[in-house]
């Protein structure tokens, strides 16, 4: 299979998935080769080498001297109904025995999801998250597995997920989203929280509005940005003095909400 693109350079990372639509479509990676094919003479391109181990994600092919090879060994299902359930991933570069080759590092971040305390704050709807770093973002990974819940996103419960993807560095913002697949599709949502695992910082994302078609603005897709521990103990401070409530959250229509 080839893919004609205009040249990224060197390959950081891959995000592979599939949509889980049809009966029985569970899916076991074995690995990918990625053949980038180079226009460079290889002594140019040995010349513009930095030192440092990110700087060798690929190997020149045993066949081709203008052809980089990059391997990303997974060996993991992608299956809706067992396992971690996961049906997206993201990949680092390895050697094709699966020895990773970038300084980068796979992450697992912790996801705390807290529905409100409202009548009829639950859900059974298909919910879906997306984190964005300081340069990357996870891709949107449904939140499916509950580690606290076997019913998830019912009133006044906190619901813990992990989502596995390359280091995203200082957290910005969040999007989140549910696709109103059931009748009366609508979620009190009060916060999300979000610990890096490599700085134990805790982040909030405040949003204390529904994500429904026939309530409020109508919005079930909602971004909203990161607050810092100091940061949310100051919007709270001001809050509590201004005596209204703060606007944490930026939304985005629905689709849904134009029917």
């Amino acid at each position: 299979m080839g893919i004609q693109a205009p040249d990224i350079g060197q390959i950081q990372k891959i995000r592979i998935g599939h949509n889980s639509e049809k009966f029985g479509s569970a899916w076991y990676l074995e690995k990918v080769l990625i053949q980038r094919h180079l226009s460079e003479q290889p002594e140019k391109r040995k010349r513009g080498f930095k030192s440092g181990r990110s700087q060798r994600l690929s190997q020149i092919s045993a066949t081709d001297p203008n052809v980089e090879e990059y391997w990303f060994v997974c060996r993991q299902w992608f299956d809706k109904s067992s396992g971690d359930k996961a049906t997206v991933r993201e990949l680092l570069p390895t050697d094709e025995q699966g020895n990773i080759l970038s300084d980068r590092q796979e992450l697992t971040y912790e996801v705390h999801v807290f529905t409100g305390d409202k009548s009829g704050a639950g859900i059974d709807a298909n919910v879906f998250l997306t984190i964005y770093g300081e340069s990357e973002d996870t891709g949107e990974r449904e939140l499916q597995q509950s580690k606290t819940n076997r019913n998830k996103f019912e009133r006044n419960q906190e619901d813990v997920f992990e989502i596995k993807a390359a280091a995203l560095g200082k957290l910005k913002k969040i999007k989140i989203r549910h696709d109103d697949s059931n009748i009366g599709s609508a979620w009190y949502l009060d916060r999300v929280e979000i610990t890096d695992p490599e700085t134990n910082q805790l982040y909030h994302f405040v949003c204390q509005k529904w994500l429904a078609t026939d309530k409020d603005d109508g919005l079930i897709s909602r971004e909203i940005p990161a607050l810092e521990n100091k940061a949310l103990r100051l919007a709270a401070a001001r809050e509590s003095s201004a005596g209204s409530s703060v606007n944490y959250g930026l939304e985005m229509k629905s689709k849904f909400s134009q029917k």
